[in-house]
């Protein structure tokens, strides 16, 4: 006689690898050694810490997200996946007092813990966000989801925006930076608006508030050997070792600017807009006539003077710095590895992302106005904003987002098809939440022996 039982425990064994696989990234990306720069200090105690803590925050409860999906696998409860993420990220971060350049702190085991938790709340509620009986509340969502990816979208021209008037700024002809390198040129004039300003001088209100409304500013340079990373050519910044309010740059053969943001004023990272390639003409005692329009009206770089090495040919110019509207992903983290060359994979990656949810909700007409919506703030915000340019990768990225949610919903509604995928054999559960592992008649696509 034959009798049915599930494999339960194949199935708890793979859930358990999965458990492995989401905390190996965490390990990999906590325990390895920081970069060797100096950091402003940090208390173990701050809970938002340093200049980009927000973005930090983010990050750290993104982080454990899939962690806490892992757990919800097992069967562990919200509060409980809180206690294994705090108890798990403490054990990183007492790893960190030994890992060099790396800085434990509590604010990280908080944002750990709840990264857990969410994704436990992810794993436990994923019926009744799939709900395929649920139309309404599928629109809702959508709706919902859509509208708060425009507001991102359009913030980024407001989060990009200036906010460098500071009372007691000084000027700083090519400063020695954090990472210990320094221009090999010099700067030898420096006008806003025809007006000179020396090095270490106080630029009063109107000189800043100038730079934000669209200043021209023109450096007089004595080219150096190429850079060797990012080295500034002048400096506004609020005294030794305070905030830098306002930049022009050289990052190899890039040229950049830098300025205080918005989004900094919210402790958000700052995508950095740069002309490639816009210095490969300089020849070490050129001297360069730098011409740089500042913020308010659009950043636009140019410059004369240069003798074009060769095998190095001259970027034309004027250019125009803008940050692709795409790239909302630099305001959580903009490593400098992808600053230096154009990143739309990236852009790409992340709209897709961000879109997914637009169509995994199964609301095809909901989600195609959403989606159109955002492909039109993608293309069109720059009409609005000389800050920020249109981006056809996260264009791109929308669209395929959609189609692909749409797939996974078409595939969480007809599992049996793709059941041959055993990863996804754990996703369809019992759907009023019993333990499947436990429930032999619950278990539709656990594997079952006949004895």
């Amino acid at each position: 006689m034959g009798l049915e039982q599930p494999n339960v425990s194949r199935e708890g064994r793979r859930r358990r690898i999965a458990l492995a696989i989401t905390l190996l990234p965490i390990l990999v990306l906590t325990l390895s050694p920081g970069p060797a720069a100096p950091r402003e200090p940090i208390s173990v105690w701050c809970v938002v810490c340093g200049w980009r803590g927000a973005s930090d925050a983010l990050l750290n409860v993104a982080l454990f997200v899939p962690f806490g999906i892992a757990l919800g696998a097992l069967g562990l409860p919200a509060r409980v996946a809180l206690v294994v993420g705090c108890v798990s990220s403490i054990g990183i971060e007492l790893a960190q007092f030994v890992v060099p350049n790396r800085y434990p702190g509590l604010g990280d085991v908080i944002y750990n813990g709840l990264g857990a938790c969410f994704g436990v709340l992810l794993y436990t509620w994923r019926y009744r966000l799939l709900d395929p009986a649920d139309r309404l509340a599928a629109r809702r969502r959508t709706w919902t989801w859509g509208a708060l990816g425009t507001l991102g979208l359009v913030s980024q021209a407001w989060l990009l925006g200036p906010a460098i008037a500071d009372p007691g700024p000084r000027l700083v002809f090519t400063p020695v930076t954090d990472w210990g390198t320094r221009y090999g040129g010099r700067v030898l004039e420096l006008r806003v608006d025809g007006r000179a300003l020396a090095e270490g001088d106080l630029p009063d209100g109107e000189s800043l508030a100038r730079i934000d409304e669209g200043a021209e500013i023109d450096v007089l340079v004595e080219a150096g050997p190429p850079s060797e990373g990012i080295v500034p050519l002048a400096v506004l910044d609020r005294g030794a070792g305070g905030e830098e309010l306002f930049a022009i740059v050289l990052d190899h053969l890039d040229i950049a600017v830098r300025y205080r943001t918005n989004g900094m004023a919210l402790r958000l990272d700052r995508p950095l807009a740069r002309w490639y390639r816009g210095a490969a003409a300089w020849a070490e005692g050129d001297t360069i006539a730098l011409r740089v329009r500042a913020i308010g009206e659009g950043i636009v770089v140019d410059h004369e003077g240069a003798t074009a090495a060769p095998g190095l040919p001259a970027a034309p110019g004027p250019h125009e710095l803008r940050v692709s509207t795409g790239r909302g992903w630099g305001f959580l983290m903009f490593p400098r590895f992808l600053a230096r060359r154009p990143p739309p994979p990236v852009d790409f990656t992340w709209m897709l992302l961000i879109a997914t949810p637009l169509g995994i909700w199964g609301a095809p007409r909901a989600a195609t106005v959403c989606s159109l919506a955002w492909i039109g703030v993608l293309q069109g915000l720059p009409t609005l904003s000389p800050l920020v340019a249109g981006s056809t990768a996260g264009s791109v990225g929308v669209l395929a987002g959609v189609l692909m949610g749409l797939l996974l919903r078409l595939i969480h509604e007809n599992p049996e098809p793709f059941k041959w995928w055993k990863p996804l054999s754990s996703l369809y559960g019992p759907a009023d939440g019993s333990d499947d592992l436990a429930s032999p008649s619950e278990t539709p696509l656990g594997e079952r022996v006949v004895e």
